[in-house]
């Protein structure tokens, strides 16, 4: 009786009398390389943020996960998800990670399959800032010789401003500062919308947030103009704050403020006509600031 082994199988073949019959082989690994892709997210809301991974493999060929969720000084594991109840050959898991810290955190995924294999970690790093900061603002601080002032009038067909502002991060837009008065003893409501602001620099298509102001409003310190809900902003991107009465029957009503040097490059003040529609006023720009969290 000899052995000999065939290393390209990775199996033992034993020959006894001239009968060949394969020995005890060692498990060999089998299917494609382990691989772990985060394809979405993490995507932050609040105090919250989510994320998908998928593995290139069927859930019952996975034997262990670990997550871990770390800062610069901190190391947490957390859960990685449910797996999917499914013969599927990939595997696709979401996880949820609730009641965060404000700060900047790195999410980590390893997968042990039952071949014995490992696919590389993958990492995905986000921040979270439930606290409001502030992203764009062209502030009441300008040389008072360069100051305008517009009247937002009831029985003109001037009643709608804006003003178009660059995103210069990816979050959440959750209120608008203006500088502006009203005029009269009741002050009448104004309303305030974001649009996505098209090539000539005008809002277009609907309405992607609004709120209401119903006080007096300060010229001098601005006022905040909180959103009903949080409007994502993408970095880069261009978009408009509209302003306009409602119910006002007793003009003028409200009184805004602004540059003429173009104190904010990037954008400008826009003027709704009722019979022209938008146009923008070159190198003029309202006082406004914008407040978000990632």
């Amino acid at each position: 009786m000899y052995r000999r082994s065939t290393a390209a199988l990775g199996v033992a073949i034993v020959v006894v009398g001239g009968l060949v019959a394969p020995a005890v082989a060692s498990a060999a690994a089998s299917g494609p390389r382990p691989k772990v892709t985060i394809v979405s997210g993490p995507t932050v809301a609040g105090t919250t943020a989510s994320l998908t991974y998928s593995v290139n493999r069927p859930p019952k060929t996975i034997r262990s996960r670990s997550c871990t969720l770390e800062t610069a000084t901190t190391r947490t594991y957390v859960g990685c998800g449910a797996l999917p109840r499914t013969t599927a050959p990939r595997t696709r898991v979401c996880v949820v990670l609730r009641n965060l810290a404000d700060g900047t955190y790195t999410f980590t995924v390893r997968v042990t399959f039952r071949d014995g294999r490992r696919a590389a970690a993958m990492s995905r790093p986000f921040t979270i800032e439930s606290d409001p900061i502030v992203d764009q603002s062209n502030p009441n601080d300008q040389d008072p010789a360069g100051t305008f002032a517009m009247d937002v009038l009831c029985t003109t067909a001037y009643d709608t401003f804006g003003q178009t502002f660059t995103a210069g991060r990816t979050g959440r837009l959750t209120s608008i500062s203006l500088y502006g008065t009203a005029i009269g003893d009741e002050p009448i409501p104004l309303v305030v919308d974001i649009y996505a602001a098209g090539l000539n620099g005008q809002p277009t298509g609907s309405s992607l947030g609004t709120g209401t102001h119903t006080g007096a409003g300060d010229a001098v310190t601005g006022f905040e103009v909180p959103l009903q809900q949080p409007v994502p902003l993408t970095q880069g991107s261009q978009y408009a704050i509209t302003w306009t009465l409602v119910g006002c029957n007793n003009p003028p009503s409200w009184n805004f403020l602004g540059s003429n040097d173009d104190s904010y490059p990037a954008g400008e003040t826009l003027v709704h006509d009722d019979n022209e529609g938008w146009a923008g006023v070159f190198g003029w720009d309202f006082y406004f600031t914008t407040w978000m969290t990632g």
